[in-house]
C-alpha cells in the first residue's frame, strides 16, 4: 500500500513536469521559428533551388519558418568519407519542409537523423522467391526511408532535383513522403489525415488509381507516374507526391478528384506556381 500511496503522491506532480515540459517545448519552437531568417541562407536557396524562386511569398515565409526548427533538431551525419558543407542540410531541409508547409511545428516530430552519402550508395538486401528461398546481396540506391526515424540521401541526386524541378523524380520529396507515410507506424500510402472524414475518400480514390495504373502498365500504355509507383501502396504514395509537386497540371487534368485530395492534404496548390509545361498542354 505505501508504494501505491507513494506513486498517487508523486502522480500530480509528473503531471505539472510534463506540463511544463510541454509549454518550454512550445516557447523554444516559436522562438526558433520567429528568429530572423540568416540572408545568407536566402540567398542559397535562391541560386541552388529552382522551385524555391517560384514560390508564393506567404509560403516562403512558412517554409522559413520550419526550416530553421528543422535544422535546429535533426542531426545530419556524413558518410562514406563525404565533406559536408553548410549548403546541404540547407537545401534538403528545405525540399522537406515543404510538405509540411501547413503543418503545426514542429516539422516531422519522430525523425532524428538524415544520413548523407556522396552519391548513390550500396544497401544490404534481402529476396524472397515464390518458393520461400531467401536470397542476400546489395543493391545502389539513391535514398530511402526507415522508420525508426531517419532518412538516408545521396547527396549528388539531391543536387541534380534541385536545378529539375518539373520532371517529378525528386529523391528529397519521395523519401520524406514515406516519413509522412510513417506517422501512423504503417508504411502502406495512407498518412494520417487532417480529417476523419477524408480517409473514405482517400480509400477509394487511391485504389482506383492503384488499379489504373496497374492496368496502364499491364497494356503497355504511357504512364504520367513513374512505373515504380506500381511496386506497393507506399512507393505509390512517394512517387505520386513527387508528380504532384513536380508536374501539377497534368496530374490534375489526368485524375481531377485525387490532386484535390491531395491539395486538402498538403493545404497548398502547387499549380498556383509551377509552370504549365509545353509537353503537358
Amino acid at each position: 500500500m505505501t508504494a501505491v500511496w507513494l506513486v498517487l503522491a508523486l502522480l500530480p506532480l509528473g503531471l505539472l513536469f510534463g506540463g511544463l515540459l510541454g509549454c518550454w517545448r512550445r516557447w523554444r519552437h516559436r522562438r526558433i521559428a520567429a528568429a530572423p531568417f540568416p540572408p545568407d541562407w536566402e540567398r542559397v536557396l535562391m541560386a541552388r533551388w529552382l522551385m524555391y524562386r517560384r514560390l508564393p511569398e506567404a509560403l516562403r515565409q512558412r517554409l522559413r519558418e520550419r526550416l530553421r526548427l528543422f535544422l535546429a533538431e535533426k542531426n545530419f551525419i556524413p558518410c562514406a568519407g563525404l565533406e559536408m558543407s553548410e549548403e546541404m542540410p540547407l537545401l534538403i531541409a528545405a525540399q522537406a519542409c515543404l510538405l509540411v508547409a501547413h503543418r503545426p511545428l514542429p516539422p516531422y516530430p519522430a525523425l532524428h537523423s538524415i544520413l548523407l552519402y556522396p552519391a548513390a550508395y550500396l544497401a544490404d538486401t534481402e529476396h524472397w522467391d515464390e518458393a520461400g528461398v531467401v536470397s542476400s546481396g546489395q543493391e545502389a540506391r539513391l535514398g530511402e526511408s526507415w522508420e525508426g526515424g531517419q532518412v538516408v540521401l545521396g547527396w549528388e541526386q539531391v543536387a541534380a532535383d534541385l536545378a529539375e524541378p518539373d520532371d517529378a523524380h525528386n529523391v528529397v520529396l519521395h523519401e520524406f513522403a514515406h516519413q509522412l507515410d510513417h506517422d501512423d507506424g504503417l508504411a502502406d500510402g495512407l498518412p494520417v489525415l487532417p480529417e476523419s472524414g477524408m480517409y473514405r475518400r482517400w480509400g477509394a480514390l487511391f485504389s482506383e488509381a492503384w488499379e489504373d495504373l496497374q492496368r496502364q502498365l499491364q497494356a503497355g500504355e504511357p504512364t504520367l507516374l513513374d512505373p515504380y509507383a506500381a511496386t506497393d501502396p507506399a512507393e505509390f504514395f512517394a512517387v505520386l507526391v513527387e508528380t504532384f509537386f513536380e508536374q501539377p497540371h497534368p496530374l490534375a487534368a489526368e485524375n481531377p478528384p485525387l490532386y484535390t485530395l491531395l491539395t486538402e492534404y498538403f493545404a497548398l496548390d502547387p499549380r498556383e506556381w509551377q509552370p504549365l509545361l509545353d509537353a503537358h498542354r
